[in-house]
C-alpha cells in the first residue's frame, strides 16, 4: 500500500538509551503526527495516531456537525489509524550502537520526515515505501 513504511537506520546510542529517548521525546515527525504510545516491550515501542478520512469530514460538514455529535454517542468505526512500531536492536559486535527499525503505516508527510530523521543519523540502511 502507498502508506506503508519500512525504515532502518543506525543510532549511536545503545538500545536501552535509544528506546528511552524515543519514549520520552520522540522525533518531530512522531510528535507532529500526534502519535501516542499504545504498547511497549523491552525492545520496541508501538505508536498510533487516529484521524478522520476526507469522506467522514465531508459527512460532518454536510450534517452540520450532527454526524460528529452522533459519532460521540454511538460508537461507529469512523476513525482511521496510522500505526508505527519502532524496534531497537543492538548493532555491531559490542552492541554500543542501535539499529532502529520503523515499520507500519503513516501519512506521506510523516514518512518523508522520518526519512529525514534517518538522514540525520547517516542515512537509511534500507528504505521501502509502498507503491
Amino acid at each position: 500500500m502507498a502508506d506503508e513504511v519500512e525504515l532502518h537506520y543506525i543510532a549511536d546510542d545503545p538500545p536501552p538509551a535509544a528506546l528511552q529517548r524515543w519514549r520520552t521525546l520522540p522525533p518531530a515527525p512522531v510528535r507532529d503526527g500526534r502519535f501516542e504510545i499504545v504498547d511497549e516491550s523491552y525492545n520496541s515501542l508501538t505508536y498510533e495516531a487516529r484521524f478522520y478520512d476526507i469522506v467522514w469530514k465531508i459527512f460532518f460538514v454536510v450534517t452540520l456537525g450532527f454526524g460528529w455529535l452522533l459519532s460521540k454517542i454511538v460508537p461507529l468505526p469512523m476513525e482511521s489509524i496510522w500505526k508505527l512500531t519502532v524496534r531497537f536492536d543492538p548493532e555491531g559486535e559490542d552492541g554500543r550502537r542501535t539499529k532502529v527499525t520503523i515499520l507500519g503505516r503513516a501519512s506521506e508527510e510523516t514518512r518523508a520526515a522520518l526519512g529525514e530523521v534517518a538522514a540525520e543519523h547517516g542515512g537509511a540502511v534500507d528504505l521501502r515505501v509502498g507503491a
